[in-house]
């Protein structure tokens, strides 16, 4: 077992990852009764996280399962990356609903900005605390610096994207994923790709990993119950329905290609020696 695990872990953690997910929605699916809040919160709690951990304390022991984990403290001081990882997915969907829907949708966001704000902010925390926290130290913690040494940045970007997107597909199975898969595909993979640009400029930083799906997922929460309460039907699709999820990310995604002409600024960090 330590042998297998040690010589391909990127695959004993992909299996791992996929046998926690479907451990949890197997008895939901068996009884329909069963809460599915509870195998929501039982599923984050032995995902990515879980696994790179068990993945890291077979293959290394314990030096390596504390090494893990102080890459918590690697971040950066420069405060750019900060406002990046804490505002910057917020900020796009704003900003291309604004052009979407039109000067009404930020008058929304102006009127009680104080207010918005302070939900966004308080949402992200908790967010991080729930959710984030037990999935990035697996994804891009573990399995993006292993995969970026292999692949390169982008292709390693692009293939996490598509498994993440594949690791969501039992809620489709247990009720709380209705958006079409395509759209989380663009998702996971926008997402992935920008992510990567934001690790590969903070050292690796699982904190920042964190912060920025954190981010994503209270983006997506908070900015719907700003919208105008005469949207029409498609426009409040659109939003609601996950494509405005989707193109944010492709954008920002878009955006650090760009920047970086396709590099994702692949720069050498203590990540490296994994």
């Amino acid at each position: 077992m330590k042998l297998l695990v040690t010589r391909y872990p990127l695959v004993a953690f992909f299996v791992l990852v996929a046998l926690f997910s479907w451990a949890t929605i197997v008895p939901v699916l068996i009884n329909p009764d069963l809460s599915l809040e509870l195998a929501q919160f039982v599923g984050a709690l032995i995902g990515p996280t879980l696994a790179a951990l068990v993945i890291t304390a077979i293959s290394q022991g314990r030096s390596g399962f504390v090494a893990f984990w102080k890459r918590m403290d690697q971040q950066t001081t420069a405060l750019i990356w900060w406002l990046i990882a804490v505002f910057g997915i917020f900020v796009t969907l704003m900003v291309m609903l604004g052009f979407v829907i039109g000067p009404v949708f930020l008058t929304g966001l102006f009127k009680n900005f104080g207010l918005n704000i302070s939900t966004y902010l308080i949402t992200l925390l908790v967010g991080a605390m729930l959710s984030a926290v037990w999935q990035e130290p697996g994804w891009r913690g573990f399995a993006l610096p292993l995969m970026q040494k292999r692949y390169g940045a982008l292709s390693a970007s692009i293939i996490l994207g598509v498994l993440w997107a594949l690791w969501h597909i039992p809620g489709y199975f247990a009720g709380w994923n209705s958006n079409a898969f395509v759209l989380l595909l663009g998702y996971c993979i926008g997402f992935s790709i920008f992510a990567t640009w934001v690790f590969n400029n903070t050292r690796g930083s699982m904190l920042f990993m964190i912060l920025l799906h954190a981010s994503g997922d209270a983006a997506f929460w908070v900015v719907p119950k700003m919208l105008p309460i005469n949207l029409s039907t498609g426009m409040a699709s659109f939003v609601l329905g996950g494509w405005s999820q989707a193109f944010a990310a492709l954008i920002l995604a878009a955006l650090a290609l760009i920047l970086t002409t396709g590099t994702l600024s692949l720069a050498k960090h203590p990540v490296d020696s994994l």
